[in-house]
């Protein structure tokens, strides 16, 4: 009797070593999960800052070259604004003088046999009125050429304006192109890709050029995963396309940040594909911009 139950009482414990052998194992398995999950998402917060850093860098660049440029362009308009003032307020000395001259030569003595007395004042009187008149009609006519010359020294500040307009048009029409606003992502990733960021810059120098201009990044993800997690995960994305145009220097009121989820495929199939498709962020231009 004590011999059977010996031979009973091994298979239990060998039981019980076996689950607490388990149990060993899952735990550092679990840990190890663990410890890769935090080992990715330090890396990840690595990489987002990274791209936060070299964003305000380039943000901090475009400014710079922005006031550079209106400050040039001030100091252009200052400059021709001087030369126009100066143009216009010329005053013709060398004619008044002229006339003066012309006038005096009346005063000097008259010779033996000439004039009178008499005659003499009239004629003094006479030149003094017309010294007088041809000085006052010699003013307006300096006065109707400096409208004429103004013109002429004001030309070149349209002309400057135009010109630095046209070197700025083509980048605003390559920023509205229809087909270059999809923004696509990698599985379960809302980070902007490198091949991306291009399109993203465009859109932000066309909004900057238009203040008026107002648009909405909608993200969408694919049909795996729960209607939650994929809404929010959209949430992301578009707040992530969002944050990148407000540091090229897009005003906050500009963009709107939304999420459909898996509500509005592009594509309807069921594989890496279609899926490819629906994970991404569009942006929409409100209509009328």
């Amino acid at each position: 009797m004590q011999h059977v139950q010996r031979e009973t009482a091994h298979p239990r414990a060998g039981l019980e070593s076996r689950e607490g052998e388990l149990v060993e194992h899952d735990r550092a398995e679990a840990d190890e999960r663990d410890l890769q999950r935090v080992m990715m998402e330090q890396r990840d917060a690595g990489e987002r800052q990274a791209e936060q850093n070299e964003l305000e860098w380039h943000a901090e660049r475009g400014a710079r070259r922005r006031d550079h440029g209106c400050a040039r362009e001030q100091a252009a308009l200052a400059r021709q604004q001087a030369d126009d003032q100066g143009s216009h307020f010329a005053f013709p000395f060398p004619k008044i003088c002229t006339n003066i001259v012309g006038a005096l030569g009346f005063l000097l003595p008259p010779q033996p046999g000439e004039l009178t007395m008499q005659t003499r004042r009239i004629a003094i009187a006479a030149a003094v009125m017309a010294a007088f008149l041809a000085s006052c009609a010699s003013e307006p006519t300096v006065d109707q050429s400096a409208p004429a010359s103004s013109p002429q020294a004001r030309s070149p500040a349209p002309q400057a304006t135009p010109a630095a307009q046209q070197a700025l048009r083509p980048a605003a029409t390559t920023a509205a192109e229809p087909s270059k606003r999809s923004v696509y992502y990698e599985f379960d990733r809302y980070d902007v890709k490198d091949e991306y960021r291009a399109l993203v810059e465009a859109h932000a120098r066309y909004l900057r050029e238009h203040p008026g201009a107002q648009i909405a990044v909608q993200g969408n993800a694919d049909e795996r995963g729960s209607r939650e997690y994929n809404l929010a995960l959209g949430q992301r994305r578009s707040e992530g396309v969002k944050k990148m145009l407000n540091l090229l220097g897009v005003g906050e009121r500009q963009v709107e940040a939304t999420s459909f989820g898996e509500e509005k495929p592009r594509a309807v199939g069921h594989d890496e594909a279609s899926w490819a498709e629906n994970r991404r962020s569009d942006i929409v231009y409100e209509q009328g911009k």
